[in-house]
């Protein structure tokens, strides 16, 4: 019924969302590489050319390397070049909902 059909998307929609706040968090964790619990568009791109998995989580994200520096830019909304990680990943978060909203 319409009931349950609206539940099993409900969960499918969560389980995506989670799914993707891993993503974020491992992709995170993996570009911090001086381990400073912040990230700058130069540990992103350095990440992408040098670990496959970050270069695969940026390209299932965003598409590819070309939109990290514009991505990165439309998020660090206080425009001070190091990101914590709960500003990176709403931001990133607030892009994949919406990303019409940003470019």
């Amino acid at each position: 019924d319409a009931h349950n059909d609206r539940e099993a998307e409900l969960d499918r929609l969560l389980q995506e969302k989670q799914a993707t706040s891993m993503k974020l968090a491992a992709l995170f964790a993996a570009a911090d590489v001086d381990g400073s619990g912040g990230l700058t568009v130069e540990e992103m791109a350095k990440g992408y050319d040098e670990d496959p998995e970050v270069r695969k989580i940026i390209d299932d994200l965003v598409g590819n390397k070309d939109r990290i520096e514009e991505l990165f830019s439309v998020i660090d909304v206080a425009n001070c070049g190091t990101l914590p990680i709960d500003d990176f990943m709403h931001g990133v978060m607030l892009y994949l909902e919406n990303p019409s909203m940003f470019f």
